[in-house]
Formats: C-alpha cells, structure tokens, sequence
C-alpha cells in the first residue's frame, strides 16, 4: 500500500516520512525575509513584533515539508519544528558574505 502526498489535513505521514504543510508569506517591509505557518491566512496570530518586523506579509506559495524535501536557504527539520512548536518560522536574509545554502 502507498501513501499518496497531497493537500489534505495540515500534518500527514508520506511512505512513513512526517509531512507538515506550510504556507510562504514574503515581507512588503523586508527584502529576502519571509514566514512560514502552519495554517493558511493565520497572519493576525503572529507576534506582534514579528508583524512589525515584516510589515504586510504577501503569500507566495504553499509546501509540504518533509525530511526529503530540501529548502534552498533553510534546513527543512529546523523549519517543520518551529511550524509544529510555534505554529510559524521566520526566514530572514542572509548577511552579506554569509553562504545562503541550507545545510
């Protein structure tokens, strides 16, 4: 039996990997610096500063994240723990000269 991954529930299991779907906001305010959530349109929750931070949040796309999937500047498990244990993750810009591939 296979699993199919999909759109669904907000956490699934793909062929026993743990799944958590995440919506991608960019900042208006900051260049390079975006937020992760676990659920669609749950902006207004976030942290006050957080939202002075980033200003307007725009979405730009919606991921299933698993220990499978790479992420071009974070390390995909660092994200899916803050999106299970705080409900979002902050991507900020990396500093000039900084390496900005995931490791």
């Amino acid at each position: 039996m296979t699993t199919e991954c999909g759109p669904g529930a907000s956490d699934q299991s793909c062929g026993g990997e743990p799944v958590v779907l995440a919506t991608v906001y960019r900042s208006t305010r900051r260049d390079g610096c975006y937020v992760f959530v676990r659920t669609p349109g749950d902006v207004d929750s976030l942290p006050g500063e957080l939202r002075r931070l980033t200003g307007e949040l725009v979405q730009v796309m919606e991921l299933e994240l698993s220990r499978k999937r790479a992420l071009a500047r974070e390390n995909v498990e660092t994200v899916m723990a803050n999106l299970l244990s705080q409900g979002y993750h902050l991507q900020l810009p990396p500093r000039a000269g900084e390496d900005s591939v995931a490791r």
